[in-house]
């Protein structure tokens, strides 16, 4: 999660730096966060995807089921598969 929503949160390395991706769903909007690791972040600071009113994610073994919900009732579904280089 991210600040209590639900969220997909992407880590990498940069320069020797770790950053932080969430995306997540805020304000009838699905939004996009890059940050270091460490700083202080608030939900609006995402920058706006598309407008939407539903983002949903469920972990199935190494499977992100993720569902998107339109404003107009529309809904997107997709799988992601979890990759580490850890």
């Amino acid at each position: 999660t991210f600040h209590g929503k639900t969220a997909l949160i992407h880590k990498e390395m940069i320069n020797g730096m770790r950053y932080l991706t969430y995306l997540y769903q805020e304000n009838g909007a699905l939004r996009e966060l890059m940050v270091r690791e460490g700083l202080d972040t608030t939900t609006m600071q995402g920058e706006k995807i598309v407008a939407s009113k539903g983002f949903e994610i469920k972990q199935k073994g190494s499977l992100y089921d993720i569902k998107i919900c339109m404003m107009n009732g529309n809904t997107y579904r997709t799988c992601v598969y979890k990759h580490s280089r850890d």
